[in-house]
C-alpha cells in the first residue's frame, strides 16, 4: 500500500521553513542586499536616488559591490580603503576609508580607446561623512591638476562630489596622461564612497526664440540660460554672466531652476540663500536682499524701491492685491523674493493703482494671476507695454520700461 501525494509543494515549504537561518560564513562576503534593492541593476537604482539623471547620460564606472574594486582607490601612506556594507549609496555596499587622502585611478576605469573627458561634463563620486567632512577634490591629467574644487559633506548625508570637466573637453591642447581624482579630507569619522561616475549634463535651459529673441532691446536683447558642468549659467551678452552651483553637483547647497523665461529666472536651493530671482537686465533678489548683477541694474533707485516699494491699489470689481503670496515680508503686496508687486484678477480685466512712495520707480514689475486664457492688452498713461510674458502656469509678468515718478493707473484687459 502506498500513499500518493498529490502537491508536493506545501511539505517543501514546510521543509524549508524549518531550516535554520544566518548560516553564511565569515568571509563570504557583504550581507545580501536591502529587500528594497529588489536585484535593480546599478543603472536604475542611480535613476531612483538621483532622479536628476533619468535625463542624463551618466556611466558608473565602479559601484563597489565586488570586494576587488577596492584597488581602484589608493589611500596616502598609512591609510587604508575597504568594502562596507555598513553604508551604500546604491547596492549593498561602498568604501570605507579613514585616510587624509585618497586616489581614484578614472583612466584605469575608462573604456579602452577614445579621448578624455570627450563629451563628458563631470566626474566624481558621492560621499558619506557620519560627521561630515570638507573635502578638496581635484582632477588629475599626467602631471597637471586640470579641475580643482572644495565642498563640504553634510553628515548623514550622500553627497555628490564632482569636478567639471566643461573647460577640460572646450581646451584646444588638453593636457596628456592618466587621469585621476584625489580627494584630501578633513574627518573625524572617515567617509564612505560610492559609485564613480561621469555625467554628459550639457543642456539649454532656455534660448530665444521667435519674437522673444527680438525682446528687451533697451537692455541689449535676450538672454540664455544653459546647464554646464557644475554651474547653471546665466549669459546675458554685454551685460553680465553668472553661475549657480546645481544641485546635482553640490547637494543641498546647490540650486535647482523653478522658473526661466525671457524676462527672469527663479531658482531655490536647500543652503543660504534659499531663493533667487535674477532679471535678465541684471536685477537680482537674494532672499528678498536686492544685489544686482549689471552695472544698469545698479542704479540707486533700485535699491530705494525694493525697501520702500509703491503703494498699490485695485478696485474690488476687477479683483485684488495678492498681499499673501510666499516672499512678501510684511504683506504689502510687494513680493521681496521675486521683485514684484502681486495682483489676483477675477475677470478679464484689471486697473492698478500705483503711487511712488520715495521717490521715482525704475521699471517696476507686476505679477497678475487669475486671467483667462488669451492675448492681454498692457498700457499705462496711455503708452502700450510690450514686455509682457505668459508663464506656464498662466500668470501675466509685467515688466514695464520706465520710470514712474507720480501716481498712475496701470490697465490690464484681454482682448
Amino acid at each position: 500500500m502506498f500513499i500518493r501525494v498529490r502537491n508536493r509543494l506545501p511539505i517543501m515549504l514546510l521543509i524549508l521553513s524549518a531550516l535554520p537561518v544566518g548560516c553564511a560564513r565569515r568571509g563570504d562576503g557583504p550581507p545580501p542586499p536591502p529587500r528594497r534593492l529588489g536585484g535593480e541593476p546599478i543603472g536604475v537604482q542611480m535613476m531612483r536616488v538621483e532622479p536628476h539623471l533619468k535625463t542624463q547620460r551618466f556611466n558608473t564606472l565602479v559601484s563597489f559591490e565586488q570586494r576587488g574594486d577596492a584597488v581602484f582607490v589608493t589611500p596616502a601612506a598609512g591609510g587604508t580603503v575597504e568594502p562596507s556594507a555598513a553604508q551604500a549609496h546604491t547596492g549593498r555596499a561602498s568604501l570605507r576609508t579613514a585616510a587624509e587622502q585618497f586616489t581614484i585611478k578614472l583612466s584605469s576605469l575608462l573604456p579602452p580607446g577614445g579621448a578624455f573627458p570627450g563629451k563628458w561634463s563631470l566626474a566624481g563620486g558621492y560621499l558619506y561623512a557620519p560627521d561630515g567632512a570638507q573635502v578638496t577634490l581635484a582632477l588629475h591629467v599626467g602631471s597637471s591638476v586640470v579641475a580643482q574644487r572644495k565642498l563640504t559633506v553634510p553628515n548623514g548625508r550622500w553627497t555628490p562630489a564632482m569636478v567639471d570637466l566643461t573647460a577640460l573637453g572646450e581646451s584646444a591642447s588638453p593636457p596628456k596622461g592618466a587621469a585621476a581624482l584625489v580627494a584630501q579630507v578633513r574627518s573625524s569619522s572617515g567617509v564612505f564612497l560610492d559609485d564613480v561616475v561621469l555625467v554628459e549634463n550639457a543642456q539649454t535651459i532656455f534660448e530665444p526664440a521667435g519674437d522673444d529673441a527680438t525682446r528687451d532691446r533697451s537692455f541689449g536683447g535676450p538672454w540664455t540660460i544653459r546647464r554646464a558642468g557644475l554651474n547653471y549659467v546665466l549669459d546675458a551678452p554685454g551685460r553680465f554672466t553668472t553661475k549657480l552651483l546645481s544641485a546635482e553637483a553640490g547637494g543641498a547647497e546647490g540650486w535647482e531652476p523653478e522658473e526661466t523665461c525671457v524676462k527672469r529666472a527663479r531658482f531655490r536651493s536647500g543652503g543660504t540663500p534659499k531663493a533667487a530671482t535674477i532679471y535678465s537686465d541684471g536685477r537680482a533678489y537674494w532672499d528678498g536682499v536686492y544685489r544686482p548683477l549689471s552695472s544698469a541694474a545698479a542704479d540707486r533707485l533700485y535699491a530705494q524701491q525694493h525697501v520702500t516699494p509703491a503703494r498699490v491699489e485695485v478696485a474690488e470689481e476687477f479683483g485684488r492685491v495678492d498681499r499673501n503670496t510666499p516672499g512678501d515680508a510684511d504683506n504689502d503686496g510687494y513680493n521681496e523674493h521675486r521683485g514684484a508687486y502681486q495682483f489676483v484678477a477675477s475677470g478679464p480685466r484689471l486697473e492698478i493703482g500705483l503711487t511712488p512712495r520715495a521717490g521715482p520707480l525704475l521699471r517696476p514689475v507686476f505679477e497678475v494671476r487669475g486671467l483667462p486664457p488669451g492675448k492681454v492688452l498692457v498700457t499705462v498713461e496711455g503708452r502700450l507695454i510690450e514686455d509682457v510674458t505668459r508663464l506656464e502656469d498662466g500668470t501675466l509678468l509685467i515688466d514695464i520700461p520706465a520710470r514712474v515718478n507720480r501716481a498712475t493707473t496701470l490697465y490690464v484687459k484681454l482682448q
